[in-house]
């Protein structure tokens, strides 16, 4: 599993450093505007979409072909998966709540203003990029990248119409945002995670390479 993770690092080595570098950028952004949050919406995208491109770059050079003739268990490959998923999106978590902290010090606000943003937005990062990688192991990454769209434009869109044609989403979003509804979201989003990683175990186990 070890040497399967590894893989995923030294063939994202070059994208991941870009990200450090666009990263170093928006914080600097950022905090000169007192928006050291939108930090982590970039961070959540590159945690979310990087994993993803580690299957592309399999596919191009039959890379599952070749592991599949050496002593490594298919679970483990998956292992592997995930924990290089749960990696970057924990690192982006960890660097956004720390560039929120220092934005809000650095402007002199109460510390914890925006953390509870970057804390949802990770888990939420989280949730993308395990769905997405149980559709690419069920099949392939093309048609997964098709249904992941969707499941971000489709909700998006509706969201943009329902206020237009007079339905007022605020009494909906006061209720999400009541404390107790927090652990409720957090418990629906690891729940989401353990099943996805379940699934993908299933189908990289029936799957013929």
């Amino acid at each position: 599993m070890t040497g399967v993770l590894l893989t995923d690092f030294y063939m994202m080595r070059r994208q991941l450093a870009l990200c450090g570098a666009i990263a170093a950028a928006y914080l600097a952004i950022g905090i000169a505007n007192h928006s050291g949050w939108s930090l982590m919406t970039f961070l959540v995208v590159c945690s979310a979409i990087l994993p993803m491109n580690t299957f592309t770059y399999s596919d191009q050079c039959h890379w599952d072909r070749y592991l599949n003739t050496l002593p490594v268990r298919r679970r483990d490959y998956v292992n592997a998966k995930f924990l290089f998923v749960l990696l970057l999106g924990g690192a982006g978590m960890l660097l956004g709540v720390s560039a929120i902290l220092l934005d809000n010090v650095l402007h002199q606000e109460a510390p914890l203003n925006f953390v509870e943003y970057a804390l949802f937005a990770g888990l939420g990062g989280l949730v993308y990029a395990s769905v997405f990688m149980a559709l690419i192991i069920k099949m392939s990454v093309e048609r997964a990248r098709v249904f992941m769209i969707a499941l971000l434009f489709i909700p998006a869109t509706i969201f943009l119409i329902l206020p237009r044609i007079g339905l007022d989403l605020d009494p909906l979003l006061k209720i999400l945002q009541l404390p107790a509804f927090v652990p409720t979201i957090i418990l629906a989003a690891l729940a989401i995670i353990i099943i996805a990683y379940l699934l993908s175990q299933k189908f990289y186990r029936q799957k013929e390479l």
